[in-house]
């Protein structure tokens, strides 16, 4: 991904000063094997990102709806 944004802004040599260098970085980590710590490192931030989303939002939603589905079985059906 990097490599293709450094491809992507090398007319800019003000970007590209900066793309380099992360480049050359980003491929040091992979080969020294310190990407992976980077990934658990990531990897942890997302999911607390996702758990705290699932607990502020995807819970409200499932709440809301399951009190739409309960007013409706509320309702007396007769099907004679």
């Amino acid at each position: 991904m990097v490599r293709m944004t450094t491809w992507a802004f090398r007319d800019s040599r003000r970007w590209l000063a900066l793309l380099v260098p992360l480049n050359a970085l980003l491929i040091a980590t992979v080969l020294s094997g310190v990407h992976y710590v980077a990934d658990l490192g990531g990897t942890a931030v997302m999911f607390g990102l996702s758990l705290w989303a699932w607990r502020e939002l995807g819970a409200r939603l499932l709440v809301e709806r399951n009190e739409e589905v309960s007013a409706k079985a509320a309702v007396p059906c007769f099907s004679r």
